[in-house]
């Protein structure tokens, strides 16, 4: 089921203000979202977020990211803050956990709207939901980036405790925002009401305002 157009969308004129109707908090618990990199956003926005099965079917590309449990007809989603493990206490955590080395300059995640609860199946984990085949676009309402050019990260897989933070590189946290507004610049165009906010991994709002996430709950209460 395809969501209609908002009340808030329809006076939006700009990407900016569009973008600004739909920031929320998202560094809270119960936020579902899905992890990929800035290379398959294009894809993602004209296609959706689809299964190995939907992505053969249709032709694509598919690079499987839940390598121990994965049914191929599933897109498999997190859900943030539910599991009660100490190292899944937080989105940027969760994100890279998931993630292969190679990818830690160019992580995105896709936070998702809530009401794609209700069309999700139950995991034998806490912390994620299944989606048969596609989750369409309209389901994605902003984007988070991070990544680290710390050594460290590469040896996240195998230790993960040598990881604080995946947000101490201010200069790549900018150019993934700016790789990503590129995207959805060449990927919508004048559709101004599909343009995103941006996020950092820490709930901090880093387009189309700067704004930190305590300011982001007031904003959005």
């Amino acid at each position: 089921m395809e969501d209609s157009p908002s009340k808030e969308a329809s006076i939006a004129r700009t990407p900016e203000e569009f973008a600004l109707s739909r920031v929320r908090e998202i560094d809270v618990s119960g936020i579902l979202f899905y992890v990929t990199t800035t290379d398959c956003l294009e894809r993602i926005f004209k296609h959706g977020i689809v299964s190995e099965n939907h992505a053969k079917k249709m032709g694509m590309p598919y690079e499987m990211r839940w390598k121990d449990h994965s049914n191929p007809d599933y897109v498999y989603i997190g859900i943030n803050k539910v599991d009660k493990r100490a190292k899944f206490g937080d989105l940027e955590k969760f994100a890279i956990q998931i993630s292969h080395p190679k990818d830690a300059e160019r992580i995105v995640v896709l936070i998702l709207d809530d009401k794609l609860g209700e069309n999700s199946e139950k995991s034998e984990w806490e912390s994620e939901r299944l989606v048969r085949d596609r989750i369409s676009p309209q389901y994605i309402i902003g984007i988070a980036v991070g990544g680290s050019m710390e050594p460290a990260i590469y040896d996240y897989l195998p230790q993960r405790e040598t990881i604080t933070s995946l947000t101490s590189d201010k200069l790549l946290i900018d150019g993934l925002k700016d790789s990503v507004l590129q995207i959805m610049e060449d990927s919508f165009g004048n559709n101004t009401e599909s343009f995103l906010p941006i996020y950092g991994f820490k709930g901090n709002l880093l387009w189309p305002a700067e704004m930190n996430y305590k300011g982001i709950a007031h904003f959005a209460s």
